[in-house]
């Protein structure tokens, strides 16, 4: 107390030193936190960005399996319209008094575009046929009527595959006995033993149907009686994660 009444300018300038340590300390702090809020809003920026890339990736791949699963589609289509300009540039030529030789391309283009549309088309009937089945299931008011149809479903669901397979060569089938039977470029024979080939083919994929049908039967009296119920919902969460 004596050197501080003695010696002012001692306790001002310590005063003065202290204050000048606390607004050093204050602006560090500010210099830190403004530092810590800088990286905390690179950290969200660059967060948003990999969001971004995600989602744009996410949608480039549902893109793209969009349209390879409508490829045959698109295909057939292609394929059915050059095979009618095929057609009409060969009946224009006939009708201009040009000779024209017995040219099938036409036919044979027309029936790979069947091959294409018909493997579109049956994938197309087998999803048709579970989403009206399932609706049919919804509305149902009997409970009897309900487990027929999510049996339905159920084998619709995983017999889809040899369902598929079937109607695509039934398609084929009739596609070759009624285009290609015209052509004279090809044998008679190879014409009659293509045709026996695709019958029994078709034969030996129904008896293949049969028979997966008969195990699926089997396997499903094996368990208790909310065994379809489980199934019913499984092959619906299924089906619309796959859309």
């Amino acid at each position: 107390t004596n050197t501080t009444a003695r010696f002012p300018f001692f306790s001002s300038r310590s005063r003065d030193s202290h204050l000048g340590d606390q607004e050093s300390d204050r602006v560090g702090g500010d210099r830190v936190n403004g530092g810590g809020e800088d990286e905390h809003d690179e950290s969200d920026g660059e967060d948003d960005d990999k969001g971004c890339m995600l989602a744009a990736s996410a949608a480039a791949q549902i893109a793209v399996r969009q349209v390879t699963n409508r490829s045959d589609f698109l295909l057939g289509l292609a394929c059915l319209a050059i095979a009618l300009w095929l057609r009409v540039s060969q009946d224009e030529a006939g009708d201009g008094g040009t000779s024209v030789s017995d040219n099938y391309t036409w036919r044979w283009v027309l029936f790979v575009a069947c091959i294409l549309l018909g493997r579109f088309l049956s994938r197309t009937l087998v999803a048709i046929a579970i989403f009206v089945i399932d609706r049919l299931a919804a509305v149902s008011e009997e409970e009897v009527n309900r487990g027929y149809l999510q049996s339905g479903i159920y084998y619709l669901h995983v017999l889809r595959q040899e369902i598929k397979v079937l109607l695509l060569f039934v398609g084929i089938t009739a596609a070759w006995s009624l285009l290609i039977r015209p052509v004279t470029q090809v044998d008679s024979d190879v014409y009659v033993n293509m045709t026996r080939a695709l019958v029994c083919t078709c034969v030996v994929l129904f008896a293949h149907l049969v028979h997966q049908l008969l195990i699926k039967t089997l396997t499903s009296r094996l368990h208790s009686s909310t065994f379809w119920e489980q199934l019913h919902s499984t092959a619906r969460q299924e089906n619309i994660l796959k859309r």
